[in-house]
């Protein structure tokens, strides 16, 4: 029995569970509650003066539910041999005692108990006593219980002693000694009651997990699988949060418990099922913390209709808070962070209200993402979204900016080291450019603050890290899951897809599956799916060269979740083994799991431990390497398509493999990999990644037992591996026979041999002893080179070779010659030669077949084009490549026509261009292109550049409008579709760039290009037109210095030259001509320097827009000059033509270099003719404000939003071609925003299709005029227009509107809508001169403009029949006044009395639509929106609605809901903003309730559902949508229909008789026929109340009415026979239930009624000289009064009067009225006033002067003040008085006394408002050493008017002063300027206080500022800020700021070392491990010793 009461007692603590408790503590006002049984000792203040209580550790204090130590904190104990964590209770320090005053309080609370000891985490450490003693004096104390000797692992004492009476109680701890680790800590102590009970407070819904263990072990798996499945789920519930955590909360806790209550519910398992599969959770504490903060505010979301996705999101949320590292772009370490109650408040706004939809493109498809792929989400998936280290300002910005248009990629932001701290970021006046274009403000993003931002990303730049960060966060906030992955030297991310059947997949962004790992070095961990990348076997390193590759367990957890119902099974079979303790079951239990999901990673990771464990290497282990290698067999088969997961596998079980079982698995794991090397998606989720990572590990797979080659270092060898010590034999015909067995390690083959070999035999080795195993050598036929699985070798006749060929190729001139390698000598195919070519003996292959080609005789060649052979040729440059796509740019140089480059394979190349290099300068005079096949990438458009230096570059030739006959597909095609780029003047250059302008497609790509030039040039001098030198003729070196002359006629006549430079005249360059170019004659001969005219400027795209008088669409204007009419030419970069008046605009292209000016194009420009009422507005004040959609194939169609109001006819905004407009019922819209509001007149706009069969026709346009963007006023419209193109449609408005938005949208006839050009008008002849707002701050006014506030102005509000005058410049409307306003008249003004009138157009809101439902039974409204915008009335009396518009009895909508009873309307409209009146109204009609008693309704609030067969959650068929009183929603038990049970029970708020009901069927399938209603009072013992067999199968209401009513409070209907139904299809559904109780079976007795309340009022309360009336009230009537004078008397003197009375049980009763404040003879009527005190500062530090202010408030003194006294009291011995002066106020100068500090003041006429009186100056005291208060007193406080002294009452102020930290020092650390360095990894923030002096007042923060807790471990770059100090701090190696020292920051020191990204600063200092200010070798080596353990500490 005794044994029992300690279990007991131990279950009974009221764990008030340690950091688990997510901080929520108990509420301390137990201590005042009279109905407490209890009151926490750390609720309470222990008492400090005269030292009663203290500590024993010098610097830290006696604490409250913390212990002594450090760490987390945390009060353990040992109780009952197991450590419990308690969070209430005290902690102290040996010698130390704690002294309570309990006088108050032991009377009733009698009994103090507790547990007591050393705390746990001390361990073996400490040695103390505890006594607990009593007192009443506080001097003689008696001992109640005094301890053993303890330490830490000593149980705690159970403390329980009578304590009643007395009034002090002492805790004393005694250190018998030695002090050292004497920590005691006193766990749950309490004071409580005398017969209190422990055990009544016990949560007991949960059991330790061995309770759990104990019933499953007893039961075979399946019978625990299908009838235990919910003790499963409970034991690793509480296995992952911890038994004592949950208990302790939810018996602490009321909202904890109510949370445990929830995840508890018996009635669901979703919630366990939630917690379990979200994945693991490494701090229990911060998940409860994180779920219980969501959970208790928003519990209500989860009865909403997607209450089961706000349930995955707060439970993936609380997951990723608690365990998972959130990465940043902004700062390189895992230092993001979440606060899970906003991250679900903005993710759930995201979700609500469709914030999700504009996402990126499905990689597969092509469709938009929406929500319902957020909707389904499984829990792996949804916590990998909400796995984000994004600040919440931040995510709200970027899904914002990302919807309005941000591409989802990173070649927006520029690739630069980024620096998000510059400058510029927070200045000031860069706020407003910064703001607009990333829409700040819009999004509620803080400018200014030195706070790094998500969009310095964009504008900063960033690298790899920061870009793959940022993207991963893009991804997440529009709700798709993004994973980071690291590559060596680089970082990549990976998002989340689905393709068209549902399936996830992920694909690779800024990198690819090659080398990706999941971690860096160790250090910040990056969460994959399901997190099996992170498990001990997987590689996660990246070094040097060296990728890990866990990324490979991405597309294997995906594969999973993609079956996730198999999935499931699974994992709770694996859970399931872990309660038994017979390993066999484990090992069936494990099997089962495999057989249901044959590729979960946990089954064999747990199976392979198990294994380990039962190793016959173990003592009586059973498993055999038998066994183990029916494991691997079984794990490579069902791995071979997921190559990472079966080669870290295999790795793990082969040391426990022998002999031929090591062999086969060998052999098995290398036959997988090369299986894998051709994975599709459809084997492995992704093919892609599979192969990759196959590749990869085949090159470190276990090598082969033996090994031959033909060729190489062991030519013709069969070679051992010496792993493998067995003799061996080996067989060249098949098997049929073999050699001895050969002992040696090597063996070389005869030639005799070699000849045997055949691809058919192989060659087979066996093994010594292993007779059912061999091993194959795969010997193959050899193949000739292939390109893209293509032939490759290609005859090139104009080389002389034959193109393709290796080192491998052997070549003979006929087949009786012998073969010769490539690697010993080419041949001369240069003649008519024949060549026969073959690949010889290579590695495991015989020679191939050979192929033959013929060559011909050189033809001769034109000197002046003369081709160049490619060895002279090298590769430049190129703009993208599609190397992985056999699209390398050196394919185009190689002059081999079977090859091709490609550029970039997804289309993103918008530059497509190819640059060359020649081994000299050469005279190129034409280039050839050679198409490659396929049908895209062929040049249309082309221009070739020359360059001498590779970056100045010359146009030397430019093709348009080439064409092709056919497709390029073979290499015949191909030649005859070759291009030709003639130089009309070869120009010498050593570098071309070919150009392609315009291909077909968004690619370039070529078979070749070959060059040419002119070997007949000789170049002597260079001209330019432009540039330094234009107009010289300039000798080049080797003609310099000779005499020369120049002919600019073709030869008829010469000039004479300047020596090396001349100078042509201006008209000699007017002379110059295309045809006769300029002759150079020197030494006799002549030399042709060709000049060429540019050519003419292509005008297709060019628009005379004469509207804004320019011409639109030029591009590169840089090369372009203009004259008007006979102007002269200017260049355009100088300044563009604006053309007004009818006048010829001349453009054409500037002469360049050797270029002419081109001819020029002309354009006609005429008057402007506008009317004044009808001005265009420039598109320069125009923006795009919002579009319907815009073009989403922006390659192929550009056309784009800002097309329309470009000003170029040419260019065209097209909606979206995913999107169908008719499809998804909306009209198409368009806003532009203007940069000031104008008076919008007309708009018109020009239509044209893209192309032929655009289906984009607008039927109706409408134009919308807004200020605000939000409240429109409808303009003008055109209806039915014609589908007529190239058109302009006007619409003039009916009037001209003011506002700074213009909206046109567009009805169409199709699903697309377009414009090609939108021109907007105003009205100029309107002026406005004021404003008016029917809401905001200036509601109801009329306020004037500045330029007119000086003007007389009048207003009508009645069309100008009548006017008033202004009273001022904010004219305030009345109320009546405001509703004479009409839109019809608006509100009218005019000057002076001026004829001309000026109009503010007033509109009015539209009628709201409101689909809610009118629930006449509930007196309300069901689902009502947008309440913010919506006001209500009620009308009762019918003749009322005339009026109804015209009142002001309007209620708003979000202030008070309508609830309308009886017979009444209830009215709703749009409430009036802005310049909008309020809408028409909505009409609801409302009756009276039925008041029959029997059968009165009961309102949905009293209903809730108890349970339910099944509710179709995700079709939004919650079963609490049939009692939620709409008619709009229902509930549906499975779209699936397999519910068979098909049952709702519905739970009163308390026992009814229940006396008919409604039965509301739904639309769908399933509606009741026939039902069963039964009835219960428990919810689980029900009795049929009636069947029902007659309803028909419509949607009409149903009743059943029950013969007489039945008491219940739970109701269960049963869908007996539902429509619809057979043995598969089992729906039932309700749109709602409604009750009826008959209230007349229970009238309750009439209670006796509650006596009367008395209540005495009197006439005046204030001061008076009398009388004074007192008036008898009560809250009853029939009360009577029997005292004289009935209800009132009258006081002439002060006094008291009894007044009686007869209350209304008929009792006399009396009530005393008291008068005390008449006062006779009293001339003044003063009342009094206040004196408040007010320093100038409150926190002081010694030496600090500050000022307190005295001041009067309140003042309210007949005639005012014109004297003041009063007394100073303050501690001299702290403070010195400095001055008393009185200049703040009306006072004069106060007079104080030195002495006694008394003051007096006078005025020089009676104060009449508040004011200052006198202000003291005070300074601290230098010799205040320790923290300290001050009390600073004004006492004695008298004020005159004259004619009497009026007392004020004493006021005081309390200061703090501060103790001056001059300096920090430390006894570990080094400190010096702005840093302190050498602090050691893994360093606590308490553990580094411990060695900083002084301690008190610092305070250590993360690089936000954001203090830190005591348990954090110490990271470089966090701040100590100690008063005005501040110091960086710096750990030892940890250069990357993540708190550790990991391989990450190895690397960064490396890059540092070698140059190439420099440290400063902290991380500087990290790196110089040393310490000797410098970062050297020795740093690096000195890093890698800590990183393998080597070396502690440094």
């Amino acid at each position: 029995m005794k044994n029992t009461r300690k279990i007991l007692l131990t279950f009974s603590i009221i764990l008030i569970s340690f950091l688990f408790l997510c901080n929520y503590k108990v509420e301390a006002t137990e201590q005042i509650n009279e109905e407490s049984e209890y009151i926490f000792l750390s609720d309470l203040d222990y008492i400090t003066e005269n030292n009663a209580s203290f500590n024993g550790w010098s610097g830290h204090s006696i604490e409250k539910d913390k212990n002594q130590d450090g760490g987390d904190r945390v009060i353990r104990l040992i109780v009952d041999g197991e450590t419990i964590p308690f969070i209430k209770g005290i902690s102290l320090h040996a010698r130390g005692q704690a002294v309570y005053d309990i006088g108050e309080l032991s009377d009733k609370y009698s009994r103090f108990i507790a547990y007591a000891g050393v705390d746990a985490s001390r361990g073996t450490n400490g040695n103390l006593w505890i006594q607990i003693s009593v007192s009443n004096d506080g001097t003689n104390w008696t001992s109640l219980l005094k301890t053993e000797n303890m330490n830490g692992k000593s149980a705690a004492v159970k403390v329980d002693v009578n304590i009643a009476g007395y009034k002090y109680l002492k805790i004393y701890v005694d250190p018998i000694g030695a002090n050292t680790a004497d920590h005691c800590s006193i766990g749950n102590a309490r004071l409580v009651t005398e017969n209190f009970d422990e055990n009544a407070y016990e949560y007991d819904k949960i059991h330790k997990v061995e309770y759990y263990d104990e019933i499953l072990r007893e039961n075979d798996i399946e019978y625990n699988i299908e009838h235990n499945y919910r003790l499963i789920l409970e034991r690793e519930f509480i296995n992952k949060l911890n038994y004592w955590s949950i208990k302790g909360l939810a018996e602490a806790n009321p909202a904890a418990k109510e949370m445990f209550d929830w995840i508890l519910d018996p009635s669901e398992n979703d919630k366990l099922e939630q917690i379990i599969e979200v994945g693991e959770i490494r701090n229990s504490k911060k998940f409860i913390d994180g779920l219980l903060s969501i959970y208790t505010k928003h519990k209500e979301d989860l009865k909403a209709e997607n209450g089961y996705v706000y349930q995955k999101m707060m439970i993936a949320i609380a997951a990723t808070y608690s365990s998972d590292n959130l990465l940043t772009p902004l700062s390189f370490g895992a230092n993001g962070s979440i606060v899970p109650l906003e991250r679900y408040e903005t993710m759930k706004d995201f979700f609500d209200n469709d914030k999700l939809k504009r996402s990126p493109t499905n990689a597969s498809t092509g469709t938009l993402i929406t929500n319902e792929w957020f909707k389904d989400y499984t829990m792996p998936i949804m916590r990998l979204v909400m796995q984000d280290g994004i600040s919440n300002i931040d995510l709200i910005w970027l899904n914002g900016y990302s919807r309005e248009g941000f591409a989802f990629n990173f070649w927006g932001v520029p690739y630069i080291s980024p620096n998000y701290n510059q400058a510029r970021f927070y200045d000031e006046a860069n706020r407003e450019m910064y703001d607009t274009k990333y829409k700040l403000s819009k999004y509620g993003v803080p400018y200014g603050p030195r706070v790094q931002r998500y969009w310095m990303v964009i504008e900063g730049g960033g690298i790899c890290w920061n870009e793959s960060r940022f993207g991963q966060a893009l991804y997440r906030a529009n709700g798709i899951p993004a994973v980071g992955a690291y590559q060596p030297g680089h970082e990549m991310f990976f998002n989340y897809f689905q393709d068209a059947n549902g399936d996830g997949h992920w694909s690779g962004r800024y990198g690819n599956w090659s080398g990706a790992g999941s971690t860096w070095g160790g250090g910040c961990a990056v969460r994959y799916p399901l997190n099996w990348q992170a498990k001990y076997f997987t590689d996660q390193n990246i070094g040097g060269s060296k990728g890990g590759t866990s990324s490979g367990y991405i597309y294997l957890a995906q594969s999973n979740i993609n079956r996730y119902e198999d999935y499931q099974k699974s994992t709770y079979y694996n859970l399931l083994a872990n309660s038994y303790t017979d390993n066999n079951k484990k090992i069936e239990s494990y099997n089962k799991a495999l057989e249901i999901d044959e590729i979960n990673l946990d089954s064999y990771d747990y199976m392979i431990s198990l294994y380990k464990k039962m190793s016959v290497r173990n003592e009586g282990g059973t498993i055999t390497s038998s066994d183990w290698h029916d494991l691997a067999t079984r794990m490579i088969e069902n791995y071979t398509y997921y190559p990472v997961a079966m080669y870290d596998l295999t790795k793990v079980i082969r040391p426990y493999l022998e002999g031929a079982d090591r062999l086969d698995v060998d052999r098995l794991e290398k036959e997988a990999l090369i299986k894998a090397t051709r994975s599709t998606d459809a084997l492995s989720n992704s093919g892609e990644g599979a192969r990759v990572h196959a590749n990869y590990l085949l090159g470190r797979a276990q090598a082969d037992p033996l090994t031959f080659s033909f060729d190489g270092e062991n030519a013709c060898k069969l070679v051992k591996n010496s792993q493998y010590q067995l003799a061996w034999g080996y067989s060249l015909d098949g098997g049929e026979t073999f050699t001895e067995q050969i002992p040696a390690d090597s063996v070389t083959l005869t030639e005799e041999e070699i000849a045997k070999i055949t691809a058919e035999n192989d060659i087979i080795i066996n093994f010594m002893g292993l007779a059912n195993y061999t091993f194959r050598i795969d010997i193959q036929e050899g193949t000739l080179p292939v390109y893209d699985g293509g032939e490759y070798l290609y005859r090139n006749d104009i080389e002389n070779k034959v193109m393709g060929v290796s080192e491998t190729c052997e070549w003979r001139y006929s087949s009786d010659e012998e073969w010769i390698s490539y690697k010993d000598e080419e041949p001369d195919l240069s003649g008519d030669k024949t060549i026969e070519i073959r690949v010889g003996y290579t590695k495991n292959k015989l020679p191939s077949p050979s192929k033959t080609f013929t060559f011909t005789e050189d033809p001769e060649v034109d000197p002046t084009r003369a081709y160049i052979p490619i060895h002279n040729i090298s590769l430049h440059s190129v703009s993208t490549q599609a190397s992985n796509n056999w699209g390398s740019a050196t394919y185009a140089l190689d002059a081999n026509y079977n090859t091709r480059w490609h550029s970039a394979w997804d289309g993103s190349d918008t530059n497509r261009f190819i640059t060359v290099k020649f081994d000299k300068p050469r005279f190129i005079s034409s280039v050839e292109y050679v198409p490659a096949g396929g049908g895209n990438g062929r040049i249309e458009t082309g221009t070739i550049y020359g360059s001498m230096d590779g970056e100045n570059w010359i146009e030397l030739t430019r093709k348009t409008g080439l064409t092709y006959s056919k497709q390029a597909n073979t290499v015949t095609d191909a030649i005859e579709l070759t291009k030709d780029f003639n130089i009309e003047i070869p120009q010498q250059v050593q570098y071309v760039k070919i150009v392609a302008d315009r291909t077909n497609g968004n690619w370039f790509a070529a078979r070749a290009f070959n060059f040419y030039e002119d070997t007949t040039m000789t170049k002597v001098a260079d001209l330019s037109f432009d540039g330094e030198n234009k107009g010289k003729i300039i000798l080049i070196e080797e003609f310099q210095e000779k005499e020369w002359q120049y002919s600019l006629d073709g030869g008829d006549s010469w000039k004479t030259g300047t020596i090396n430079v001349h100078q042509l005249t201006d008209q000699e360059i007017e002379t110059i001509t295309e045809e006769h170019g300029i002759m150079i004659r020197i030494d006799g001969k002549n030399y042709l320097l060709k000049i060429k005219r540019t050519s003419s400027l292509d005008a297709s795209y060019l628009y005379v827009n004469d509207l804004e008088n320019r011409v639109i669409g030029l591009t590169n204007t840089d090369m372009l000059e203009w004259k008007i009419d006979d102007g002269n030419w200017k260049a355009y970069s100088e300044e563009e033509p604006i053309v007004t008046g009818n006048r010829k605009l001349y453009i054409r292209v500037k002469s360049s270099g050797q270029y002419l000016a081109s001819e020029s194009l002309e354009f006609d420009f005429t008057e402007d003719n506008q009317e004044a009422i009808r001005k265009y507005i420039p598109i320069k004040h125009l923006s795009v404000y919002d579009f319907v959609s815009e073009t989403n194939d922006p390659t192929n169609r550009p056309y784009f939003a800002a097309n329309a109001i470009d000003g170029n006819i040419n260019t065209m905004w097209h909606t979206a071609f995913d999107h169908n407009l008719i499809q998804e019922n909306k009209n198409a819209y368009y806003v532009i925003q203007l940069d000031e509001p104008k008076y919008i007149s007309a708009l018109e706009f020009y239509f044209r299709k893209y192309r032929e069969g655009d289906p984009a026709f607008t039927k109706n346009a409408i134009v919308y005029v807004s200020m605000d963007a939000e409240n429109w006023i409808e303009a003008g419209r055109i209806e039915n227009c014609s589908q007529e193109e190239n058109v302009w449609r006007i619409i003039n408005c009916d009037e001209s509107v003011q506002g700074k938005y213009v909206k046109l949208e567009m009805e169409t006839y199709d699903m697309f809508a377009s414009a090609v050009m939108i021109n907007l008008f105003e009205d100029t002849t309107i002026k406005k001169v004021a404003e008016f707002s029917f809401t905001g701050e200036n509601a109801g006014k009329i306020v004037l403009l500045d330029e007119f506030e000086n003007a007389n102005y009048e207003y009508s509000l009645d069309g100008g029949n009548t006017w008033k005058t202004f009273a001022d410049d904010e004219n305030q409307l009345s109320k009546e006044e405001i509703k004479q306003i009409t839109v019809e008249n608006g509100i009218q003004l005019r000057i002076d009395g001026n004829s001309r009138i000026f109009k503010i157009n007033i509109s009015k809101m539209d009628k709201p639509v409101i689909s809610a439902y009118l629930n006449d039974l509930e007196n309300r409204l069901i689902g009502v929106t947008d309440k913010d915008k919506l006001e209500w009335k009620v009308v009762r009396d019918t003749t009322e609605r005339t009026i109804l518009d015209n009142d002001s009895d309007w209620i708003a909508y979000d202030v008070e809901e309508p609830i309308v009873e009886g017979n009444a309307h209830l009215f709703v409209r749009r409430k009036a903003e802005g310049m909008f009146l309020p809408s028409d109204s909505l009409d609801f009609a409302f009756t009276a309730d039925d008041e029959n008693k029997s059968k009165q309704y009961i309102e949905v609030s009293r209903l809730s559902i108890a349970s339910v067969s099944a509710e179709d959650m995700a079709n939004n068929g919650a079963a609490v949508n049939a009692i939620d009183g709409d008619y709009n929603t229902r509930w549906l038990n499975s779209a699936a229909a397999t519910d068979a049970e098909r049952y709702i029970v519905i739970k009163f708020d308390k026992p009814i008789y229940l006396s008919s009901m409604d039965y509301v069927p739904h639309s769908e399938n399933g509606k009741i026929l026939s039902a069963v209603i039964s009835g219960s009072m428990d919810g689980e013992n029900f009795e049929e109340i009636t069947t029902v067999t007659n309803w028909q199968n419509n949607e009409e209401l149903k009743t059943v009415t029950f013969d007489e009513p039945v008491e219940v409070q739970y109701v269960k209907i049963f869908g007996k026979v539902v429509s619809y139904a057979n043995s598969s299809k089992l729906h039932v559904g309700a749109r709602m239930f409604n009750f009826y109780e008959d209230v007349s079976q229970e009238e309750p007795d009439p209670l006796p009624e509650e006596p009367a309340v008395a209540t005495i009022n009197y006439s005046t309360t204030e001061q008076t000289e009398g009388p004074v009336i007192a008036t008898l009230t009560f809250d009853k009537e029939n009360i009577t009064i029997t005292s004289d004078g009935g209800a009132t008397h009258t006081f002439e003197n002060n006094g008291t009067f009894e007044f009686k009375y007869i209350d209304i049980d008929g009792e006399e009763k009396r009530v005393v009225a008291e008068v005390t404040w008449i006062v006779k003879n009293v001339d003044i009527g003063e009342t009094g006033f206040n004196i408040v005190l007010e320093s100038s500062k409150t926190e002081l530090y010694p030496g600090d002067e500050f000022e307190v202010d005295v001041n009067i408030q309140n003042l309210n003194v007949d005639k005012g003040l014109i004297a003041f006294s009063g007394q100073l009291e303050y501690d001299v011995d702290k403070l010195e008085k400095i001055s008393v002066h009185s200049n703040k106020g009306s006072w004069n100068e106060s007079v104080m006394s030195d002495k006694s500090f008394k003051f007096v003041t006078d005025s020089e006429g009676l104060i009449k408002e508040d004011g200052n009186v006198l202000t003291i100056k005070f300074k601290v005291k230098d010799t205040l050493t320790e923290e300290t208060l001050i009390n600073i007193k004004v006492k004695n406080i008298v004020a005159s008017n004259g004619l009497k002294d009026i007392p004020s009452d004493a006021v005081q102020i309390t200061l703090s002063i501060k103790k001056r930290i001059t300096e920090i020092t430390s006894d570990l650390y080094t400190v010096e300027e702005g840093y302190i360095t050498r602090i050691p990894e893994g360093t606590t923030v308490t553990e580094f206080k411990e060695h900083i002096n002084p301690k008190d007042g610092i305070i250590v923060t993360n690089k936000l500022g954001e203090e830190l807790t005591e348990e954090t471990i110490i990271a470089t770059g966090m701040k100590l800020y100690a008063g005005e100090l501040d110091f960086e701090l710096v750990v030892i190696g940890d250069v990357n700021e993540s708190g550790g020292v990991t391989t990450t920051d190895l690397a960064q020191l490396k890059l540092h070392y070698i140059g190439e990204e420099i440290l400063t600063g902290a991380r500087f200092k990290a790196a110089d491990i040393d310490g000797n200010n410098k970062i050297t070798i020795t740093d690096l080596a000195k890093l890698k010793l800590m990183l393998i353990g080597e070396e502690e500490e440094v």
